[in-house]
């Protein structure tokens, strides 16, 4: 792989798994700041030019599960603002993707949620979506707008 175009970029969600991902294929992770402040806001930097690149952001929405999808979108937002050429956010579990049905009288539908979720990454210029998922969640990203590749579990 060209590592002089590709460059990957993980949260804080899962550092291990990000690790992995970069050893297995070979390329370095990149280097991004991520700093929480006392009052639970995030700030994020990327510490290289990422200008015409493709970037990858591996960032799960495991718990927390709202400041880990508040991550994500702040980085892509960066991302999308230093000029990358194209951004794929790699979601190795998407929250709130169980919620196919409503759980009471004025309760919501989170995938209906989710839904909305994808024309906010449709509107941050996220050229594609990664998410594992287990085989009982109906992913709900998939729209023609927004392509998504969904990689079963194994087992």
């Amino acid at each position: 792989m060209n590592s002089k175009r590709l460059r990957l970029f993980a949260g804080t969600s899962n550092p291990p798994l990000a690790t992995s991902i970069c050893e297995n294929i070979g390329l370095p992770q990149g280097e991004i700041h991520i700093q929480r402040f006392s009052d639970g806001e995030i700030f994020m930097q990327f510490q290289e030019t990422i200008r015409g690149q493709d970037v990858f952001v591996i960032q799960s929405t495991s718990a927390p599960a709202n400041d880990n999808l508040m991550e994500l979108l702040i980085s892509i937002d960066a991302a999308k603002r230093a000029s990358a050429r194209q951004i794929c956010a790699v979601i190795p579990y998407f929250g709130y993707a169980r919620g196919d049905r409503r759980g009471g009288v004025r309760g919501p539908i989170m995938a209906e949620l989710e839904k909305k979720f994808g024309l906010l990454f449709e509107k941050l210029k996220v050229e594609n979506t990664v998410d594992i998922v287990n085989r009982t969640v109906k992913p709900a990203l998939i729209r023609k707008e927004l392509p998504a590749d969904i990689l079963r579990e194994l087992a």
